[in-house]
C-alpha cells in the first residue's frame, strides 16, 4: 500500500488585509476542519478576498466543497470575494460538475488571480 500523503494548511497575508490559504495534499473529510479553521482565520482580520491556493491539492471531495460553499457564503454577506487557484483540471472539472464554477472566481495560477 502507498504512503498516504499528508494535508497542510497554511494562512498568509492576513495581516496585510489579502489573506491566502494555502492547501496541499488530499482535501478530504479527514482536512476539512483544517481547512475551515484555515478559512476562519483568512477571514479573522476582516479580510473581504480571500484567496484558497488549491495548487497543491491532490484530491477534493464534497466535504471540502461544503467548506468552501460555506466561505463563499459568508464573503457574500459582506460583499467580498473568494477566489481559488487550481492548476489540476481534474479538480477543476469537480468544480464544474457541482456547479461552484459559476460561483467561484477560479483561475489556473496565482498571477493569474491576481491580475
Amino acid at each position: 500500500m502507498g504512503a498516504r500523503r499528508t494535508f497542510r494548511a497554511k494562512v498568509s497575508g492576513a495581516t496585510e488585509g489579502r489573506p491566502s490559504v494555502e492547501l496541499a495534499g488530499p482535501l478530504d473529510l479527514n482536512a476539512a476542519a483544517a481547512f475551515k479553521e484555515a478559512l476562519i482565520e483568512a477571514l479573522r482580520e476582516g479580510a473581504r478576498r480571500v484567496v484558497v491556493d488549491l495548487s497543491d491539492v491532490t484530491f477534493i471531495d464534497s466535504t471540502a466543497l461544503g467548506v468552501l460553499a460555506a466561505g463563499i457564503t459568508r464573503l457574500n454577506q459582506i460583499d467580498g470575494t473568494l477566489e481559488v487557484v487550481c492548476p489540476n483540471q481534474e479538480i477543476r472539472r469537480i468544480f464544474e460538475v457541482s456547479g461552484l464554477d459559476h460561483i467561484l472566481a477560479i483561475s489556473t495560477s496565482p498571477d493569474e488571480g491576481a491580475a
